[in-house]
């Protein structure tokens, strides 16, 4: 007998959290769970839940641009709950969880919540969070931080997202993106993935290439993802970004992608990916690039360190532009490091961070919450 689970998501674009969740449906509809997923309407997140067969019902939290106050969602939550009748409700998110949570506990509802942020959160929300009967966090970092913010320990699961290994393999690269854009064949690429956000520390990646570079004159800084954010500090940020890149003595070799489809192509034809986010629950491009057998240079920060767990490769210190660059150089100047270090990151992917692992403890985790 299939059991209805409620899904709820905030966002309609697909970014690290719907992907997560996206590429564990498959399993969990194949487990016997039947998907209700309240989503934005129209947008890419629901269009990808529809061709898996999800019902789709339409949830706004705005109203003409406006955020809709705390209390209107909860009766609309409230509402969408008795209107579905589900089994078990699903928030794929910090901030769903918040909101749904003194819901489905007033609805009697058994409830599973995510922790994929690692942000500061005032007591009341902690309350709120605290009202679901399970939470998954993506990181042993993840979850110590909301323990320690007053979370219950017993109610935080680690479960790591999982990562598609037939997807993201190691793979000769085709040349195809050298030819597109009209790069020497010889010259290697180096990439940057994830949204455009202060978060990330792009302007960290963009100097250490200009540093790369002056050295390397065959390296090519391939940056790949968009900006979500509509905060006036985040639109700025992004203008400088354009700005520094624009005037860089090496600007003719730094190409913004803009948000684009086939990241394991992308992924197979790069020898290095730079990741300097300041905070980074569980980077989702970490656990691509690493299935990808794709070497990279990452700040120790968050949950990181879990990713790379038991190896040799080494992290470095947030916004440390000159070890960014002294790693990254390491990698590209010897060849037999940049093996190593594929085959590592390769074993860690299928060893712990496989889909099967992440859909496997979900299913279960929906199990234990409805007592089957």
């Amino acid at each position: 007998m299939s059991r209805r689970v409620l899904l709820l998501g905030e966002y309609g674009w697909r970014n690290g959290g719907e992907n997560s969740f996206l590429a564990i449906a498959p399993s969990l509809i194949q487990q016997g769970f039947e998907f209700v997923a309240a989503v934005p309407a129209g947008t890419e997140f629901s269009t990808a839940l529809a061709e898996l067969g999800c019902d789709l019902v339409d949830l706004q939290l705005f109203h003409r641009d406006q955020r809709k106050s705390q209390e209107q969602i909860r009766i609309d939550l409230d509402q969408l709950v008795r209107s579905v009748q589900p089994d078990l409700v699903h928030c794929n998110s910090l901030s769903t969880s918040r909101l749904a949570g003194p819901v489905t506990r007033a609805a009697n509802v058994p409830s599973v919540g995510y922790l994929r942020d690692i942000l500061r959160l005032s007591a009341k929300a902690i309350q709120d969070i605290s009202e679901m009967d399970q939470l998954v966090a993506v990181s042993r970092a993840t979850r110590d931080y909301h323990v320690a913010a007053g979370i219950p320990a017993g109610k935080v699961e680690v479960i790591y997202n999982g990562v598609d290994l037939e997807q993201f393999a190691p793979r000769s690269g085709t040349g195809s993106l050298q030819a597109e854009r009209g790069i020497p064949t010889g010259d290697r690429i180096i990439l940057c993935v994830g949204q455009i956000g202060i978060r990330k520390g792009t302007e960290i990646v963009l100097d250490s290439f200009s540093r790369l570079a002056a050295k390397d004159p065959s390296l090519q800084l391939f940056l790949a993802g968009d900006r979500h954010s509509k905060k006036q500090e985040a639109i700025e940020y992004e203008k400088q970004l354009k700005a520094t890149s624009a005037s860089s003595s090496c600007s003719s070799r730094i190409h913004w992608l803009g948000r684009i489809d086939g990241i394991p192509n992308l992924m197979n034809e790069a020898v290095l990916l730079l990741h300097a986010a300041h905070q980074e629950p569980l980077g989702r491009v970490l656990l691509e690039a690493a299935a990808s057998g794709l070497p990279f240079v990452a700040t120790r920060v968050g949950g990181t360190p879990e990713i790379v767990e038991g190896t040799g490769i080494e992290l470095v210190p947030a916004g440390d532009t000159a070890e960014m660059c002294r790693v990254a150089q390491r990698i590209l100047e010897c060849p037999g490091e940049e093996r190593r270090t594929a085959r590592e990151l390769r074993d860690q992917a299928v060893h712990r961070f496989s889909l099967r692992q992440c859909a496997e403890k979900i299913g279960n985790l929906y199990r234990q919450q409805l007592g089957t």
